[in-house]
């Protein structure tokens, strides 16, 4: 927006901030005859274009923060869902 300033006189300057962030969940499923449903699998998260930590709720496993570059262990219908990620933020395991 564009606008002049006058002196002498107060001046108002409205706006709207708006933060934009989404969630990612991570889940396991094992399948198969025999499969063994207890195993553990690690998942490591690595984050582009955000830093920090951010708050996961965990079904199966106790909620936590994960940052970019930590490890996830989930088993056989477990998973995590990490809350508060940037808008155009990436990610990669």
């Amino acid at each position: 927006a564009t606008g002049s300033i006058v002196a002498d006189a107060t001046q108002t300057a409205s706006f709207t901030n708006m933060r934009t962030v989404g969630n990612l969940t991570i889940s396991k499923t094992v399948t198969g005859v025999g499969a063994d449903t207890a195993k553990k699998f690690n998942f490591t998260v690595t984050f582009s274009g955000t830093s920090g930590a951010y708050h996961y709720t965990g079904n199966g496993v106790p909620d936590g923060t994960i940052k970019s570059g930590d490890t996830i262990s989930l088993a056989h219908g477990q998973s995590v869902t990490i809350t508060g990620l940037p808008a155009g933020a990436t990610y990669q395991m």
